[in-house]
């Protein structure tokens, strides 16, 4: 073969290889094949017939998913010794026959005081008077001083007979804020709230 025949041969293979892989790319997309990311697999509906697509990792649940936390009766002991060393309350009913422990989530209808009650997203913990019930909501950690806090505050409801609920108010969040000072950590309670909130009905005048 001449150099003039081999050069004109080398020109014609060039310019049909564009061709080629136009063509390639067409056939491509008719038969539905799309290209992938390196290291990405094909979502299941496009993956490659043979060639299994990688699952979505699962979300971890949060920990109260798995069972609502136990509230052990040596914590409700501390709690209750704890009120009775810094008030003059009689603790020996609470500490003979605590006050029962139920979890509810905000959102959630609950019974109380005689009443269906829905948990608001900022309730953190409730007493039912009646039923000597302390009402905790999740998500709650025995290991986070906050979320005791709220339990010694229901907890000393149950540790005097108060003639309301309001007219305990203030004395609970004062042995709350008492309580997480010993352990460093300031309540950022509202006070002037608290004072409205810390009265019996009929208490309140025009």
């Amino acid at each position: 073969m001449t150099d003039k025949a081999g050069q004109f041969a080398f020109k014609l293979a060039a310019a049909a290889v564009p061709r080629l892989l136009f063509g390639l790319a067409l056939l491509a997309s008719a038969i539905g094949l799309q290209p992938c990311k390196a290291g990405i697999a094909a979502p299941a509906s496009e993956a490659v017939r043979g060639v299994e697509a990688i699952p979505k990792p699962r979300p971890v649940p949060e920990r109260w998913d798995c069972g609502p936390p136990a509230v052990g009766p040596d914590l409700i002991r501390e709690l209750t010794a704890w009120v009775a060393g810094h008030t003059d309350y009689d603790t020996t009913r609470p500490m003979r026959d605590p006050p029962s422990i139920a979890f509810c989530k905000a959102g959630e209808i609950i019974r109380y005081e005689g009443k269906d009650l829905i948990v608001d997203a900022q309730l953190r913990a409730a007493y039912d008077l009646r039923r000597r019930r302390i009402f905790l909501v999740l998500p709650w950690r025995a290991s986070d001083a906050r979320d005791v806090s709220t339990l010694l505050h229901d907890i000393q409801f149950s540790s005097h007979p108060w003639p309301c609920k309001g007219q305990a108010e203030w004395e609970a969040y004062k042995l709350q804020e008492a309580w997480l000072a010993e352990r460093g950590l300031a309540s950022g309670f509202d006070w002037p709230q608290i004072f409205l909130l810390s009265r019996c009905p009929r208490d309140v005048h025009p």
